[in-house]
């Protein structure tokens, strides 16, 4: 242990530069760490979210859900499949295990689901999803006017907004909610039809064969090969009028002459309001692993940007933004973690009365978090409350280690001894209790690192932080205090105080009283511990 010390003096210049360029690499990388309410993490389910319009239930089972349960329970490492049926409507939630990677356990699911799309009736909409503690949006907006109507404000959220918010580094969806959707209502004249031996599926046929876009083959000149594409998609109404739906002999009939065209919008069975106007809200999800503030500021800087696109009379209004929350969260604990550091130097000032020697402790704690940031970046670990709740919690641990090698390098200081050999003996001597200490804090904390389930996940971060605390404490307290110490603390001895003498007098005295009625003193325990 000695030579441990030893080193630590000889090289004290060599150290202290190394802590300083740790602390230095600790604080850049603090704007590096993404922030976040929550640690990141997967949970170990998948849903698959079906829609099949107004499908009824005894339906929605038998065709659609009970094949996909079939398909789901075919992928490795499934626990439960249990599903939410309603009209049209069904929500399948895929259980695995929690040591399952549920990466691939997602790509796995997508890949049975493909697998038997085409047994399912036509027109079943399928979402596959996965759950983290992303999955939640980190900010929506609402988009009201009192000129355009909800269809306008929904086109203006689609193709204006949702590309250039989209593109920012790190969303991972932009969802659009409310208002309406553009469809055209073809209205069928019965007596017509049957005048002309037609019905709603030739119709229908015709419509759908009309609209498309076609491969038509290719075209090779002048050395050069050209694809050729026929597109006969509907761009008007008046397209979709001289659809021909039939002939009556070499006569076209077309759709105007069985039916009428006219403009409506899509059913819908969700309204949004904001500030008591319907509205269409905008909300913005994160990818896994990423800075929720530093997105949010990059959409704050887009809209801002978009001012001239997005006309004059709608408004653009905030009415949710979990980054406020994160941002006050983290401000609150570093406060509390100023303030712990404020208190130990004052307390540690008025018991020492040195003051080297106070701001020598001190120093460790700013140190010893630092470079912690340094190892929760290299573990993908963020910023959230638990894990700034266990660098908060560690602040008294970590100047634990340094108060003990610095009163014991005072006490050799004291008896005569010369600042090198002081500093030498007293930190070889207090290494061994030190290295105990640390393992004790360790063995109540490194448990918690390796629980599974929801409250692993929450209680990794703290665990996990305030371990790394504390063993980058105890490697300080061996290297950086004594470097420290023997430059900076004062060979001067230390004025004697009047506050300290007179509470060890008090202590003394109470513990001789204590002592000379040890059965009052076993009766008074025996109380306070009840």
């Amino acid at each position: 242990m000695k030579k441990l010390s030893q080193f630590a003096v000889d090289n004290n210049r060599a150290i202290i530069f190394m802590a300083l360029l740790l602390s230095i690499i600790g604080g850049y990388l603090i704007y590096r760490i993404p922030e976040g309410v929550f640690p990141d993490a997967t949970f170990p389910r998948v849903a698959v979210i079906v829609d099949y319009g107004l499908v009824p239930i005894k339906e929605m089972e038998m065709q659609v859900a009970k094949p996909i349960e079939e398909a789901a329970m075919m992928v490795e490492g499934v626990r439960t499949v249990r599903t939410s049926i309603s009209r049209g409507s069904a929500w399948i939630s895929i259980d695995f295990q929690w040591n399952q990677d549920m990466f691939r356990a997602y790509q796995l699911v997508q890949a049975q689901i493909s697998g038997i799309q085409n047994k399912l009736p036509p027109g079943v909409s399928i979402e596959v999803r996965r759950f983290t503690t992303s999955t939640y949006p980190i900010a929506g907006y609402a988009l009201t006017s009192d000129k355009l109507n909800l269809l306008q404000l929904r086109d203006l959220a689609i193709f204006t907004i949702r590309p250039q918010l989209a593109s920012i580094p790190g969303v991972f969806n932009i969802e659009v909610m409310g208002g309406h959707q553009r469809e055209y209502w073809v209205n069928l004249n019965p007596q017509k039809l049957v005048a002309l031996h037609l019905d709603y599926k030739k119709i229908e046929e015709a419509l759908k064969k009309a609209n498309n876009l076609q491969f038509v083959g290719r075209l090779n000149e002048s050395n050069k090969l050209y694809l050729n594409i026929a597109d006969n998609r509907f761009l008007n109404i008046e397209d979709i009028n001289k659809t021909i739906v039939s002939r009556q002999g070499e006569t076209p009939v077309y759709l105007s002459d069985v039916a009428s065209v006219e403009p409506a919008v899509k059913e819908t069975f969700i309204a949004c309001e904001s500030n008591l106007k319907p509205a269409v809200l905008v909300t913005i999800i994160k990818q896994p692993g990423t800075n929720a503030v530093t997105i949010m500021d990059e959409v704050e800087k887009r809209l801002a940007g978009m001012a001239n696109v997005i006309p004059q009379d709608v408004q653009v209004t905030k009415w949710y933004d979990m980054t406020g929350f994160i941002k006050n969260a983290i401000g609150s604990v570093r406060d509390a973690i100023f303030l712990g550091a404020l208190l130990t130097f004052i307390i540690l000032w008025l018991f020492l009365k040195k003051l080297r020697i106070t701001l020598v402790t001190v120093m460790i704690i700013p140190v010893a978090l630092l470079i912690t940031f340094i190892f929760i970046k290299l573990l993908g670990m963020n910023l959230n409350l638990m894990s700034l709740g266990g660098l908060a919690a560690a602040i008294g641990i970590l100047v634990d280690n340094a108060i003990v090698v610095v009163e014991n390098i005072e006490r050799y200081l004291e008896e005569g001894f010369s600042k090198k050999e002081a500093v030498v003996k007293a930190t070889s001597e207090i290494i061994p209790p030190l290295l105990g200490a640390t393992l004790t804090t360790l063995v109540v904390f490194v448990p918690l690192v390796f629980l599974t389930g929801v409250p692993g996940i929450f209680f990794r971060a703290l665990a996990s932080t305030l371990a790394i605390a504390v063993v980058v404490s105890m490697i300080l307290a061996v290297f950086l205090t004594p470097a420290l110490a023997v430059v900076f603390i004062s060979t001067k001895k230390k004025k004697p105080g009047k506050v300290m003498p007179a509470l060890v007098n008090v202590q003394q005295k109470s513990l001789k009283g204590l002592f000379r009625y040890p059965i009052i003193t076993f009766l008074i325990i025996i109380i306070l511990g009840g």
